[in-house]
């Protein structure tokens, strides 16, 4: 458990002073603070901490310092890189280097901080509460049909049932689509290698306005695959009236159906880099930038593609007959 007291710094200008909260960024003006902004001002853009004391300041855009923490103690290390199946992991170090805006990003390192040596991190130890994650859940993944889908019908019957003393029989018809969608990922990502992400797609069904929603695994390894089922049939009874001693069956009809299809899921990082310096620079060893706020959507993005297999059966047309 983390404490945390804050301190909001408040300036005084003799001039007219117009605010925008939350901030627009100078290279997004769709600017969201990021999720990890626990106890921070919505307009922070940076960070120091004080080797000294511990404490952590926060930045807005004019370089001003907007609020001060004062953690009691430090929180524990970020030793799991993701759970399973989450939308998100951490972000590894080396990660950060690998995003498409990094020089953007080291640019404006070396605008604020100077150009002294550093490591850079993508979760400090001593400050969890200002993580950096890869997420997937930041656009809607839409699988995008290649063809119109293959299909082929049978008609079946059901094994027959005999008509008892009551005259009557009630057999059990089930109806509707079961869907299975196969995976596999033909290019991956550039961040979080390796790691396993649980992704919501939007998948074409044999017509269009059949399409389902279902969330899938991507391992961000070349040629994984995984396989996630919907099943939308529903059983129900239909009672026929028959002479005893008759024998009562169902017909229906499947219709089996294959579409494929290809899709792209975006990683996208949020959160803080840390810049670790070898020697003080403006005044601190630590200082963490805003990724959401100084690199675009794309610049903080890689992309695993995938191609689809979408195997389905519908079960309908149920009609009885006794004899």
């Amino acid at each position: 458990m983390v404490h945390l007291s804050l301190t909001f710094i408040t300036l005084v200008l003799s001039i007219p002073l117009v605010l925008t909260f939350p901030l627009e960024s100078r290279t997004n003006p769709d600017y969201k603070p990021s999720r990890h902004m626990a106890g921070l001002p919505a307009n922070t853009t940076h960070l120091s901490i004080d080797a000294t004391t511990g404490d952590l300041t926060a930045y807005d855009k004019n370089r001003k310092p907007v609020g001060t923490l004062h953690p009691s103690k430090h929180g524990a290390n970020v030793t799991s890189r993701q759970s399973q199946y989450s939308a998100c992991t951490a972000m590894a170090n080396s990660d950060i280097q690998k995003m498409p805006g990094w020089s953007a990003l080291l640019a404006d390192a070396q605008s604020l901080f100077g150009k002294g040596s550093f490591n850079s991190v993508a979760n400090d130890p001593g400050y969890p509460q200002y993580p950096a994650s890869i997420c997937t859940d930041l656009s809607t993944v839409t699988v995008t049909a290649n063809a119109q889908p293959e299909c082929s019908v049978q008609e079946s019957t059901t094994h027959g049932t005999l008509v008892g003393t009551s005259g009557s029989v009630t057999l059990t018809s089930t109806q509707g689509t079961s869907y299975s969608t196969t995976t596999t990922v033909t290019q991956s990502a550039a961040l979080a290698v390796g790691a396993t992400f649980g992704v919501k797609l939007t998948v074409p069904g044999v017509e269009e306005s059949e399409s389902f929603s279902v969330t899938s695994t991507f391992t961000n390894t070349l040629s994984t695959s995984s396989q996630t089922t919907v099943n939308q049939q529903q059983s129900e009874g239909i009672t026929m009236v028959a002479p005893i001693g008759s024998t009562c069956n169902l017909s229906f009809t499947t219709k089996a159906c294959t579409t494929t299809g290809s899709g792209s899921v975006r990683e996208a990082a949020t959160g803080w880099a840390w810049f670790e310096y070898k020697s003080k620079t403006q005044g601190h060893y630590l200082w963490a930038l805003n990724l959401d706020y100084y690199l675009t959507l794309d610049q903080r993005s890689s992309f695993i593609n995938f191609k689809a297999a979408v195997q389905s059966s519908t079960l309908s047309g149920y009609t009885g007959q006794c004899a």
